[in-house]
């Protein structure tokens, strides 16, 4: 089953159907450009944009055997508030956070005050908490959003494009990030 988070709640895609499936708990409100990524029976969300280009720094977790969300508290040491960052699983209670968009002290402005990031981040999972750990890399990546990561085996991962919303640039190589 794929599920999908949009402004309007929860669908899922199961044998050839689209339905929307009901939630219970503490929900996002309603996000675009959020990071997501699956975690066994949970679905992890950070950050996104609210349809008056608020961004998030929030992390939520969907349980998929109850169909409940948790808001979890942070360390306060993690990402600030992005959109359009990625995400991918990293273990059975982490994932790996990479790039995004903050906003420019300007706004929005039609997304030309998106600030593209280059950061890594871990983000471990606790039943109601969620720490954070930044990613020291001697080379990393161009600052970008809007690119796909995956992981490709244990503790690789696959960087794929993006977008510099400063430059105008479309990144089309691909990196691997390793976790040592």
């Amino acid at each position: 089953m794929t599920v999908i988070h949009t402004f309007k709640g929860v669908l899922t895609y199961k044998d050839g159907k689209i339905a929307e499936q009901e939630t219970m708990g503490d929900a996002p409100d309603a996000l675009s450009m959020c990071a997501m990524t699956s975690i066994g029976n949970k679905v992890v969300l950070f950050g996104g944009a609210d349809k008056t280009q608020q961004m998030s720094s929030d992390v939520y977790v969907l349980d998929t055997t109850n169909w409940t969300w948790t808001k979890l508290e942070g360390n306060g040491d993690g990402p600030a508030a992005l959109a359009s960052a990625c995400m991918a699983p990293l273990s059975d209670n982490a994932c790996i956070l990479f790039g995004g968009a903050g906003l420019a002290p300007s706004g929005y402005e039609g997304g030309y005050g998106l600030q593209p990031k280059d950061e890594a981040w871990i983000c471990t999972l606790g039943e109601k908490t969620v720490e954070w750990e930044l990613l020291e890399c001697e080379r990393r990546p161009e600052a970008r959003l809007a690119a796909s990561l995956d992981c490709v085996g244990e503790g690789r991962f696959l960087l794929q494009g993006g977008y510099d919303s400063v430059s105008k640039e479309t990144f089309g190589e691909p990196w691997i990030l390793t976790k040592g």
